[in-house]
């Protein structure tokens, strides 16, 4: 099942990560004049670290033998490389650049990128989905033949 491989187990993840930022953001603007509202923000996952820590194998040949899905960057600065942050709970926005006379941090601008942001990224797993999905059943119909 796909589901069992890491490479879907973390793009199931995603999405969830992508549907909990959505109500966050949703949130924020929703309270955008309410008094001393604070805006918050979620951490995006380590990707690394969940495909690292699955146990999934890849079989070859036929022969009993198999090897290992890893991630592997070629800069550290790439999504998941070695400065990644470790947290990744907080849902605190870290800085406020602005605030109102009443004390609410919410810039509706900021907001909506972040949300336009989500929305590109959210197109484009779906997109690396679809794609893995098809791929898998190109597989599965060549072995067949």
């Amino acid at each position: 099942m796909p589901s069992d491989l890491a490479l879907f187990q973390a793009m199931y993840k995603k999405m969830d990560w992508q549907t909990q930022r959505q109500k966050v953001l949703a949130e924020n603007i929703a309270n955008a004049d309410t008094p001393n509202y604070v805006p918050r923000d979620l951490k995006e996952p380590d990707f690394r670290e969940m495909l690292q820590g699955s146990s999934s194998r890849i079989p070859f040949g036929g022969t009993g033998g198999s090897y290992r899905l890893t991630l592997k960057t070629t800069h550290g600065d790439h999504q998941g490389g070695a400065d990644a942050p470790a947290d990744k709970r907080s849902v605190a926005q870290q800085e406020v650049y602005e605030t109102s006379p009443s004390g609410n941090g919410v810039v509706l601008e900021e907001q909506l990128m972040k949300a336009n942001e989500l929305a590109v990224d959210h197109r484009m797993i779906t997109s690396l989905y679809q794609k893995n999905v098809n791929l898998l059943r190109t597989a599965i119909r060549g072995s067949g033949q």
